[in-house]
């Protein structure tokens, strides 16, 4: 095959991007149409890149500009992420055919197109390039590209972009930092040459700066409060393409290469337990504060962050079952969390609200939506038979092989905290559906002619609940592409796990539950049913009390949980975490104040104060040089 087609991404989107930057305002339907043809070109060429890869192997391929030399390599495991990029970029383009519908104003939104086809190629690069710095480059380049389409948000998006921006870009500072360290160590910047053992300081300071990085862009613990910000604030498409899937992909993508291609992780390391107690950290902290959000937006976002500690737990256990699990669940991830961006930009263009107060009873005017929700949501409380259950499914395996060892007891911390998130991951979603779809709908809200939305956006839905329900039926597909593709030479796990990814059963049983089900609720339906006056404290709400009592009369479950806030034990947790005292971002910004009042204290102007400071600055260096004079 010509070698030119797996520069073909690079180039495609790159230019694509160009001509949709400097098309005219006034050409934003051709601007949706000839995006979403790019990204279709996009996802033929990643079928094309993965097919061949699959026939002939690894590809090394130099490709020079102006005498520079850049190389490319184009691995299994690579092709596989890059064509699962390009798929689910290809349903964001679609959802983005009516995108007036989920943004306050399309004109605000003239450069998306251009900065989504330039994401794709800086995350083309990232996957492919085999040099250090060209992947550092466009690590930053993507960031860059998140700042400016957050700003393209609601009001007061600013704060959300340059929070993201300072704490991304700080990250990424970090990152060029560990890999100046790794071609100091390796003596290299091509990345299929480092390969690094943690046995001193620097490599392990190499390797937690580049950690940080990584982290920081997944979301994870404690570097995860600019998803929330920009959950809040940036259009539902943006949603889809960066926390949905750029950053869980790519990021994820990076943490495993870090521990097992160019770093050596070794299961009961000290980095290993590191890695899964960051992993165990943030399944709880983004699961116990899902638990109580009372928006729709911000429980997705503190979801994504949750699921972000499972794929770091796999990948902790440095065990391949564990690894194995970590990379379905990120493929997983991108899918049912990709389906609740998609609903959560409906429910808003829809109903014009995301707060769970206003509101309710979606499932009659949007039944298409409400399913295709309800299915991604079973699937990311790992729900059988979903796709969810067996990704999450194998890093609790890979957590308990590790208590095979004499020295592995602690396994039992990280299984526990695993298993309680996926409970608390099901308690919000069913606060979630219930809010949203199932509760009555508050009566001080205005009224909207509610209805499902275009074609375009129900799609991406139902592709997605297909693959989610498919992926889970049918485990044993994308298993055997992560194996053998992406850990042949690590471990061959099909004998060990087939056996437990036999879902034929519980298909069968789940469908059983789900028409007995159907025949109770019309059963119940048919019979005459005595109606009683509802009660609240004892007083009975009649049909001609106030608006104001009736309405007190019905349950929105935006409360669901809330009396898990006054539980004493976790009070002050979440006390704490409701003044930002783990966001990182909100406590520098306050240390810097802090720095900046002391730094205008002593710069005051006056010609005394400078001279005291110069006469302290004199003795202290004669001090010094009397010092080391006799010493």
């Amino acid at each position: 095959m010509n070698n030119l087609i797996f520069f073909l991404p690079v180039l495609v989107s790159f230019l694509g991007g160009v001509i949709l930057f400097f098309l005219p305002p006034q050409t934003q339907r051709f601007k949706r149409i000839f995006n979403l043809i790019i990204s279709l070109v996009l996802f033929i060429i990643g079928i094309k890149i993965f097919l061949a890869v699959i026939h002939n192997g690894s590809y090394v391929l130099t490709l020079s500009i102006f005498n520079i030399s850049l190389s490319f390599m184009v691995s299994f495991f690579a092709s596989l992420v890059l064509m699962v990029l390009f798929s689910l970029t290809l349903l964001v383009a679609i959802f983005s055919l009516n995108l007036v519908n989920f943004v306050i104003d399309e004109q605000r939104f003239n450069k998306f197109y251009a900065y989504f086809q330039w994401t794709l190629t800086a995350s083309s690069i990232v996957l492919l390039t085999d040099n250090l710095v060209v992947l550092l480059v466009f690590w930053g380049a993507i960031a860059i590209l998140l700042y400016l389409l957050i700003l393209m948000g609601k009001p007061g998006a600013s704060q959300a972009a340059y929070k993201t921006l300072v704490m991304i870009g700080g990250s990424d500072v970090l990152m060029l930092i560990g890999a100046a360290l790794v071609y100091y160590l390796a003596g290299s910047a091509t990345l299929s040459d480092i390969r690094l053992s943690l046995n001193s300081s620097l490599s392990i300071l190499a390797f937690i700066l580049l950690l940080i990085g990584v982290l920081t862009k997944s979301g994870a613990v404690p570097f995860h409060t600019w998803i929330v910000d920009a959950s809040e604030s940036a259009p539902s498409p943006v949603l889809v393409l960066y926390p949905g899937i750029i950053d869980k992909v790519l990021g994820i993508y990076l943490l495993t290469r870090l521990c097992l291609d160019w770093f050596t992780v070794y299961s009961g390391s000290a980095m290993s337990i590191v890695l899964m107690s960051i992993g165990g950290l943030t399944v709880i902290i983004g699961s116990a504060m899902a638990l109580v959000s009372k928006n729709l937006l911000r429980l997705l976002a503190y979801s994504t962050i949750s699921q972000v500690g499972y794929m770091v737990l796999g990948i902790g256990s440095a065990l391949p079952l564990g690894i194995i699990g970590a990379i379905f669940h990120m493929f997983n991830n991108t899918i049912y969390k990709s389906s609740l961006f998609f609903t959560a930009g409906v429910v808003e263009a829809q109903g014009k609200e995301t707060d769970f107060l206003k509101l309710g009873g979606l499932a009659r005017f949007m039944p298409i939506t409400f399913i295709t929700s309800f299915i991604a949501a079973l699937a990311i409380s790992g729900v059988p038979p979903l796709n969810g259950f067996f990704s999450k499914l194998l890093i609790y395996q890979g957590i308990i092989n590790i208590g095979s060892s004499p020295q592995g007891w602690y396994f039992v911390i990280f299984i526990i905290a695993a298993m309680f998130g996926s409970v608390l991951t099901l308690a919000y979603f069913l606060k979630m559906i219930y809010a949203v779809f199932l509760a009555p709908r508050a009566k001080n809200t205005a009224a909207i002619a509610i209805k499902e939305p275009s074609w375009s956006a129900i799609l991406p839905m139902l592709v997605l609940s297909i693959l989610a329900i498919g992926f889970g039926v049918y485990a044993k597909f994308p298993l055997s592409l992560i194996s053998k593709l992406s850990f042949q030479t690590y471990y061959d796990f099909t004998a060990e796990l087939y056996p437990v990814v036999n879902a034929k059963w519980a298909v069968v049983l789940i469908i059983s539950a789900i028409i007995i089900g159907l025949i109770i609720y019309f059963m119940m339906k048919s019979k005459r049913v005595k109606e009683s006056a509802v009660f609240i404290g004892g007083e009975a709400v009649s049909p001609d009390k106030t608006a104001v009592s009736q309405q007190e009369a019905s349950y929105s479950g935006a409360d669901f949980y809330e009396s898990v806030k006054d539980m004493k034990i976790v009070a002050d947790a979440y006390r704490v975490a409701d003044k930002k005292v783990f966001d990182i971002f909100e406590q520098g910004k306050n240390l810097i104040g802090q720095i900046v009042k002391v730094g205008k204290k002593i710069h005051s102007g006056l010609l005394q104060t400078y001279l005291g400071w110069l006469f302290l600055g004199v003795i202290a260096i004669i001090a010094i040089f009397f010092f080391l004079l006799l010493r």
